[in-house]
């Protein structure tokens, strides 16, 4: 032994050797690990007996089957240069075991220290305490005793050198550089951590402090993050903290510890070589990584649940040792763009607690919300996570930093997109780049489902057949998505009647098609309440059916321009808070609805005028059939009534299984067959219902293509075999219909022009008495004060003589030159000159223009109707 350090004096207390009493044995399981006899001795190490162990550790009652015998180890308090036992620790011999979360059997208390003593610094009683106040020499912190005296040897050249190298410390449990207390407040006592006294002794500022922890420290997070928060400690003590790290193994032999490592170098190379080996480590040591944003690598995707852990996402961090279950299973199975490479989301997939499969293109604007929006979706559409904001963040960041290998194409609209169908949760068909449904609103929809294709077959297509209405509204689900397959604006039909003829039915029946939402009104909205939000209404529905209920509930000055926007598919363009144009909605879609009154006589109810494009738009449809209200055939119910129940309560029950059916059917049918499948079929349709189309204006014509679309919906879907329906069924259905549309309709020319004549023939009938002067002389008894012309008769009958200025305020709403020209081609209006719609007439001596009217305008609509039915 060299003479510069000495073995310290070990009192004869409580049965301890004073004199160095290790076994051959002990020396050779210490040796193998760069602890020799010398560093032994010179650290005070002692065997133990049971029975000294028991009373070193002051246990009362002896337990059965536990053993106190081992190795004891001096931890000295160093006192100006004189070391003093404070109290011994045990490493057992025997230490006690217990059965991890995986069944192994792990070592428990194998150190053991006397309870009433607290956490301490191991500081080597070789080692000269002045060193502790230097600055100048780095200071190594290591786990446990052993360990530290390891580092001591190294530092000293094997005690053969005064100068140290660095300054080896070990802590008793790499948590344990502080120490619990309590403190007394007003309130009680409460539980303090105050530093080890011992770092009192060290000048930590602007010191280099060297962490060297055992070399498993990867694969324990808890361990990792003990070293993070000691290396926080320290820093706030001004020192510059450094971390060490070494491999696990070194030429076939574990090295878990410092000392291991250190002993295996030297069996392997020498003794030189292992204390240049960890000088060299001390050069070389890194500074603290600074901690690292979460990356996928702290997440894990657990699909089925395991013996120790249920199935979800697991979050994990090496650097503070958190760990902990953030949701139930949720897969990011692509990113989502736009063609254009805007509206960036992902795509996730997961299942609720009924194991009922959810799919959801969220933008990615979810992740970058203040609170929790994007956890409070999820929750509500069955995701388990916990309500802590700890677990919403580590959400957000698991889908933020997914790595997927797909990218899908994102739209914000549903319906026909290049070759494929959009549903809010499914693509039909095939393409390059899957297409996905992704919204920046509450991605509520009704496109759901319930049952099966052939409980709504059996249930509700049943009854269709030889009922014109239902058929006409079950083949309007099946045009709507034809409406950009052959190019085709949108429209509807408003099914009017009085209360409880069934109209409202044929409503139920159409949206059967398409979903429901598991309420009583399946796939209907209603009219009043759905005016606030139409544009997103309507856009939500682009490709497909919109199902309107009760139009009389609806302010009647709001219908007209609904009507329009419907069918015109275009939403208003508005500004954002930047003056920017916004993004306008747009929509192409077949309109169901219902109301006891026509939509013109709802127009006009507040005074509105009429115009035919709306009325085109939405055709009037008359509900009853003459038979049983809607129905003409009740396939063996009682009444209407039942029958009318029954297709209601089937509709809410079994509902959007066969839109998805047919969807699939018309994309791997192929889109140029159908449009060119179609073509024939619109002209074969118009002909057999317009016999000569010159004599039916343009807006007729519109109509009838929407009828032969629908008619061409349901044929489609009976070819497909969704319907069950014999082949022309709906056809002749929609035929039926139309027919009935065109005998119904006031007129068979320009629908706006038609308007206008019979505003103007109310305008004469109400006011001929009180507004036309029936004298052509202006003498003061047969002035009239608010006077719009004259009223004279001839060997013809009356004729109304209108001023120009008075009947362009008649015509108010419409154009008063086409309407002119039009009562000119009827007979209606006189005139002087082949080129004007105005005749002189002299008043007093003196000539002037008027509009002048014959009493054919109150017939003309007679004459009309016996001209169409010659023909």
């Amino acid at each position: 032994m060299n003479k510069i350090y000495h073995e310290p004096k070990i009192n004869s207390i409580i049965g301890i050797s004073p004199t160095f009493n290790l076994s051959e044995e002990d020396l050779k399981r210490r040796g193998e690990s760069f602890l020799t006899e010398q560093t032994l001795r010179l650290a005070g190490v002692r065997r133990v007996s049971n029975d000294v162990g028991h009373q070193i550790l002051s246990k009362d009652t002896r337990q059965k089957d536990v053993e106190y015998a081992g190795l004891g180890i001096p931890c000295f308090q160093h006192l100006d240069g004189d070391c003093k036992v404070s109290h011994w620790t045990i490493r057992r011999d025997i230490p006690d075991y217990e059965k991890n979360g995986a069944g192994e059997l792990k070592e428990k208390r194998k150190y053991i220290k006397p309870p009433t003593v607290k956490n301490q610094l191991y500081i080597p009683p070789m080692l000269p305490t002045e060193l502790l106040q230097r600055t100048d020499l780095p200071i190594v912190i290591c786990e446990g005793e052993f360990k530290a005296m390891a580092l001591a040897r190294a530092a000293t050249n094997d005690f053969t050198s005064e100068k140290w190298s660095f300054v080896p410390l070990g802590l008793s449990g790499v948590d344990n550089f502080k120490k619990k207390g309590t403190s007394d407040t007003p309130h009680g006592q409460r539980t303090i951590t105050e530093e080890l006294t011992d770092f009192q002794k060290i000048n930590f500022d602007r010191a280099n402090v060297c962490i060297c922890f055992d070399s498993d420290l990867s694969d324990k997070p808890a361990v990792k993050a003990a070293r993070s928060r000691l290396s926080r400690f320290i820093k706030e003590k001004g020192a510059k903290v450094f971390h060490i790290n070494f491999p696990k193994v070194y030429q076939g032999s574990s090295t878990k510890g410092i000392d291991d490592y250190l002993g295996a170098i030297e069996k392997a190379h020498g003794l030189e070589r292992a204390i240049g080996t960890f000088l060299e480590m001390l050069e070389k040591a890194q500074l603290p990584k600074k901690p690292k944003l979460l990356t996928a690598e702290n997440f894990e995707l657990v699909e089925y649940g395991e013996a120790e852990r249920a199935a979800g996402v697991y979050y994990s961090n090496t650097e503070t040792g958190e760990s902990f279950r953030v949701c139930s299973p949720l897969k990011i199975v692509a990113e989502t763009q736009t063609e254009r490479g805007e509206n960036y989301g992902r795509l996730l997939e997961w299942r609720d607690s009924q194991n009922r499969p959810h799919r959801w293109a969220m933008p990615i604007e979810f992740l970058h919300s203040t609170g929790s929006k994007l956890a409070e979706y999820l929750a509500a559409s069955g995701l388990e996570i916990m309500p802590s904001r700890k677990h919403h963040e580590k959400l957000a960041f698991y889908i933020a930093t997914a790595q997927v290998d797909k990218t899908f194409i994102s739209t914000d609209k549903i319906g026909l997109h290049g070759e494929c169908f959009v549903l809010p949760d499914k693509t039909f068909g095939s393409s390059e780049n899957q297409i996905v449904y992704q919204t920046d609103y509450d991605g509520h929809h009704n496109f759901k489902t319930a049952g099966t294709l052939e409980d709504w077959q059996s249930n509700i297509s049943k009854y269709c057949p030889n009922n014109s209405r239902l058929l006409l509204a079950v083949s309007a689900a099946f045009a709507a998505p034809l409406l950009p397959i052959v190019h085709m604006q949108g429209g509807g039909f408003h099914f009017r009647g009085a209360t409880s003829n069934g109209k409202t039915t044929a409503l139920y029946a159409g949206g059967s098609v398409c979903g429901g939402d598991g309420s009583e009104h399946g796939f209907l909205l209603p009219w009043k309440a759905t005016l606030n939000g139409l544009e997103i209404v309507a856009a939500g529905h682009n490709h497909n059916l919109l199902c309107l209920d009760e139009i009389g509930e609806c302010e009647s000055r709001e219908i007209g321009n609904a009507a329009y926007m419907l069918a015109n598919g275009r939403g208003k363009i508005r500004m954002t808070k930047t003056i920017a144009v916004r993004h306008s909605l747009s929509w192409n879609l077949m309109v169901l609805s219902n109301g006891e009154h026509k939509l013109s006589d709802k127009i006009s109810e507040s005074g509105g005028t009429v115009k035919g494009g709306q009325e085109i738009r939405l055709c009037d449809i008359e509900a009853d059939t003459g038979g049983f209200g809607l129905f003409e055939n009740l396939h063996g119910f009682p009444n209407g009534q039942a029958f009318s129940d029954y297709l209601r309560q089937a509709s809410c029950t079994y509902y959007g299984t066969p839109l998805r059916a047919y969807l699939q059917w018309l994309v791997e049918s192929g889109l140029d067959e159908i449009r060119s499948t179609w073509h024939d079929f619109k002209e074969s349709f118009i002909n057999s219902v317009i016999p000569d189309r010159a004599k039916v204006p343009s807006e007729v014509l519109r109509v009838a293509a929407r009828f032969a679309l629908v008619a061409f919906g349901g044929e489609m879907a009976t070819k497909a075999g969704i319907t069950l329906w014999n082949e022309r069924e709906a056809l002749e259905a929609t035929k039926t219909v139309f027919r009935q549309w065109l005998g119904g309709r006031e007129g068979s020319g320009q629908t706006d022009v038609e308007h206008g004549i019979r505003q103007v023939r109310h305008y004469l009938q109400t006011y001929e008495q009180s507004r036309f002067q029936k004298s052509l002389s202006n003498d003061d008894e047969d002035r009239i004060i608010e006077r719009n012309g004259y009223l004279r008769k001839n060997d013809e009958g009356r004729e109304f003589l209108i001023f120009p200025e008075s009947f362009r305020k008649i015509c108010k709403g419409y154009d008063a030159k086409a309407i002119a020209i039009a009562m000119k081609e009827k007979g209606i209006l006189q005139t002087d000159n082949a080129g004007k719609t105005t005749k002189q007439v002299k008043i007093d001596g003196k000539n002037q223009r008027f509009y002048v009217i014959n009493e054919r305008i109150f017939t003309f609509d007679e004459a009309e109707e016996t001209k169409t039915a010659n023909a």
